[in-house]
């Protein structure tokens, strides 16, 4: 299982290079693991998702929403405040031409990434 706290450290300097947002996100992950939280899967999920692997600028990893694939693909995408963490899976409907979620609510992401791999136990 991914280890939580290897993803991100909150001293990282390629860090202070990401916008405010993500580090903000970031922060929250780390109050939230300082305060043990017992749902640590989820948490650990949601920021395997967002890509914070230690080393790397999360940042890079966001696409413009224009190059998204509108064949009915599952994308995360960034919608900011609008929802906890920031983050949304996505997919474009071709009937309403919109970004729906899971529950076919429409969203306006700004940015997109691939979705993540599942867990070896899951594929």
């Amino acid at each position: 299982m991914l280890d939580i706290l290897d993803i991100v450290e909150p001293s990282d300097p390629d860090l202070a290079q990401c916008p405010e947002s993500v580090q903000r996100y970031i922060a929250e992950l780390q109050e939230a693991l300082d305060q043990e939280i017992s749902d640590s899967g989820e948490i650990a999920l949601i920021a395997q998702m967002q890509g914070f692997h230690k080393g790397r600028d999360a940042a890079r990893q966001w696409k413009p929403m224009e190059t998204a694939p509108r064949d009915g693909t599952e994308i995360l995408g960034y919608v900011g405040e609008g929802y906890v963490g920031g983050a949304v899976v996505l997919r474009f409907d071709l009937n309403t031409t919109s970004w729906l979620d899971w529950d076919d609510d429409a969203w306006e992401a700004t940015h997109w990434m691939p979705l993540p791999s599942p867990p070896e136990a899951w594929s």
